[in-house]
């Protein structure tokens, strides 16, 4: 957790204090998804009597076929961006809104979409992976080696729910980020949308 607390050791007050803090964040985790519920329904009704502030979706269209390009090259190709987290319903995501976010291209099935598609929870009734439609992840015909090369050390990916430790290195989006401080993820949290968090490596 980060912080190890003896709590043999604190007054009553103290104790008292953990535990009203405690208490307050079950309750808030438990909120959670039923206030980014009333979020979207809130960008919905927002929408409905203004639609000049729906924002567009401004990415191009899906190639006929997918192309040989990376996902990156890709993303780059047809300005999808990488998932950011919003902050109410005035910049909640359309339905049709495409970004990248583990290693994917994702696309919004519902409107008002305000959890990443990674979030706990999500499924095909929130996102789609729409990856295949970019980028061909077929099988390319095998070169020959000429001579072996290095392999470098492969980083693992950034998710929500995992502990994490300045200095740790994660992928996100094709990217390697370094942790600035240590914390648990989480999902919103993702390291393009927290720079006190993490740092591009």
């Amino acid at each position: 957790m980060g912080t190890n607390i003896d709590y043999q050791s604190l007054t009553d007050i103290e104790l008292s204090e953990v535990v009203q803090k405690a208490w307050a964040e079950v309750k808030r985790r438990e909120a959670a998804p039923f206030i980014e519920e009333a979020r979207a329904e809130d960008a919905v009704k927002l929408w409905e009597a203004h639609p000049e502030l729906k924002p567009a979706v401004t990415t191009k269209p899906a190639p006929a076929k997918p192309t040989d390009s990376t996902l990156e090259q890709a993303a780059q190709a047809f300005y999808i961006p990488t998932w950011t987290q919003p902050t109410g319903a005035h910049d909640a995501h359309p339905k049709g809104y495409l970004c990248v976010e583990d290693g994917k291209i994702w696309q919004a099935l519902i409107e008002a979409v305000v959890w990443s598609p990674t979030s706990p929870g999500m499924d095909e009734r929130y996102w789609q992976d729409v990856t295949a439609k970019y980028v061909n992840a077929g099988e390319k015909p095998a070169e020959a080696p000429s001579s072996p090369a290095p392999s470098a050390p492969s980083n693992p990916a950034w998710k929500p729910g995992i502990s994490v430790k300045a200095g740790d290195k994660y992928t996100y989006g094709g990217v390697l980020y370094q942790v600035i401080q240590a914390h648990t993820t989480q999902a919103g949290w993702a390291p393009p949308n927290v720079p006190a968090l993490f740092q591009k490596a």
